[in-house]
């Protein structure tokens, strides 16, 4: 599979994104490969940096992880035959469908040194139609900056957290037909050198 970005600029950062409309055929094989090939793209970029995921709340999460940290923010990107291709919405208040209502939900963060590791959680902890990851790469001793930047009270902005180096990498991966593979990443410097990949890379 090869992974080619579109790069574009704005309010400070440089944007790279990948979309790719899944199979309809062999779901559950599909999904598990891909998903190792976009985690072992964001091990490869982030070298060097602290990892943080943040994800939707699981109680599995407590059972397997020594910290994690509650945050009402999700990052918000729609990729699917209803909302379009790679729509960068941002961040914004976590939510669910209940019964026609929005009930309010938190997500999570927590350290995570290999990302890799993430393949071993439950399918469905990272969704039900496609798995959202957000991942942090982030300098040593930045972990407080992280903590402020999600828990502000107003809506999270990136151009204030991300340092020169660091990394904002969003993945969704695809369960169900109309559901896209999609790629997000930013970042204050140029990568555009070590992000169009393919699979015999990994």
């Amino acid at each position: 599979m090869n992974i080619t970005f579109n790069q574009t600029f704005g309010e400070g950062l440089n944007n790279y994104l990948f979309v790719k409309q899944t199979a309809t055929d062999h779901r559950t094989t599909q999904y598990y490969k891909h998903l190792h090939y976009y985690l072992s793209l964001a091990k490869k970029l982030m070298s060097g940096l602290n990892s943080y995921v943040l994800i939707r709340y699981s109680p599995f999460l407590t059972e397997v992880l020594p910290v994690i940290y509650t945050t009402d923010w999700h990052y918000n990107l729609q990729s699917d035959d209803f909302q379009g291709l790679g729509t960068d919405l941002g961040f914004s208040l976590s939510h669910r469908l209940s019964n026609g209502n929005v009930v309010k939900e938190q997500s999570v963060y927590f350290p995570l040194k290999d990302l890799l590791t993430l393949q071993s959680f439950p399918e469905d902890t990272f969704g039900d139609t496609s798995s959202s990851i957000t991942i942090f790469a982030l300098k040593s001793g930045s972990e407080q900056d992280l903590h402020s930047f999600l828990g502000t009270q107003r809506i999270p902005y990136l151009p204030e957290l991300l340092l020169e180096s660091e990394l904002f990498i969003h993945i969704l991966c695809g369960k169900c037909s109309g559901f896209y593979d999609t790629i997000l990443i930013k970042s204050v410097q140029s990568i555009a050198h070590n992000i169009n990949v393919n699979r015999n890379e990994f």
